[in-house]
């Protein structure tokens, strides 16, 4: 794994904080999936927080999915979204499909910022999902 200190100038730290954002957000926008990302080290550092099965992580993807309602309607959420969602197969169809896009950003992040592919793929804590690239 690279590592690179604050100050140093042969590194390009602005690519590395926009691959950052890049990736971030479009998992959220496209797969409606919260994905924090910061640069650490000089490496890009990503959590991945994968749906749950509620719908109020579809509406509003955040860590924590009360955000924005109110609080019976998200307890009354996790309580009967499970029942429907995983028996009917939509949760796993739903989290291949963010799989899907969290490869497709890191693809196109490698694409548009080549000379930081190290750096972006070395904090990685999904790394199983991103071994091909």
């Amino acid at each position: 794994m690279t590592h690179h200190f604050w100050g140093d100038d042969d590194f390009d730290w602005a690519s590395l904080n926009e691959a950052i954002t890049y990736i971030c957000e479009t998992c959220r926008v496209w797969g409606r999936l919260p994905v924090y990302g910061k640069e650490k080290w000089g490496n890009g550092d990503f959590y991945a927080y994968w749906w749950g099965g509620t719908v109020t992580e579809l509406v509003n993807p955040v860590v924590l999915g009360k955000i924005g309602m109110p609080y019976w309607l998200y307890e009354l959420d996790l309580k009967f979204s499970h029942r429907v969602v995983k028996p009917l197969g939509i949760y796993r169809i739903f989290v291949k499909y963010q799989e899907w896009v969290y490869r497709r950003a890191f693809r196109q992040a490698i694409k548009r910022w080549p000379h930081i592919r190290e750096e972006l793929l070395g904090g990685m804590n999904d790394s199983e999902l991103l071994e091909d690239l």
